[in-house]
């Protein structure tokens, strides 16, 4: 249990203090130089992440019927999957919004450029750190799936037997 609730809580940990220890040691915007383009790859790159998390998802819709999928419904760990993917997406949004936004803000110096970095980084470092423990999960669960023995499939033609010869006799 209490490795769950790390698992759970170590992503917004990290990032909030990422963000405090920028603050603290009072680095601004203007700290970093080439910072707008810097801020046109995080969108560009948060993107990706998240186009590739969308897609890890039709891939798990697929295993619905696995052994590996009955045991993580079984151990009632379904929901939790779905948050941790959930929230990955949500904080990359975020964070994709959060650095269109900066761009406004690009020259200011003081105590306010100083906490806009330091949302920068809690968003970075929460969004990073998200996204490294649904994909550490995923290929966890894509490995069990590859090393599960086969499912026996279902011929065709089985599947589409019917009782009655006819299926349009009363």
């Amino acid at each position: 249990m209490v490795k769950r609730n790390i698992e759970f809580l170590y992503p917004l940990s990290l990032g909030i203090i990422s963000g405090i220890i920028i603050s603290l040691l009072d680095f601004n915007l203007t700290s970093i130089k080439n910072i707008l383009p810097i801020l046109s790859s995080t969108v560009s790159i948060t993107s990706i992440i998240i186009g590739f998390l969308a897609t890890m998802v039709s891939v798990l819709i697929s295993l619905t019927n696995t052994k590996v999928m009955e045991r993580i419904r079984n151990a009632e760990a379904n929901e939790t999957l779905s948050w941790y993917i959930k929230e990955a997406i949500i904080i990359g949004l975020i964070f994709a919004v959060y650095s269109l936004i900066l761009h406004m803000f690009d020259g200011y110096k003081g105590k306010v450029s100083n906490l806009l970095l330091a949302f920068y980084v809690l968003f970075l470092t929460y969004f990073i750190s998200a996204t490294y423990r649904i994909f550490h999960i995923i290929l966890n669960i894509l490995t069990s799936v590859l090393n599960s023995p086969p499912v026996q499939a279902v011929k065709d033609e089985e599947s589409f037997k019917t009782n009655s010869s006819n299926i349009f006799r009363e």
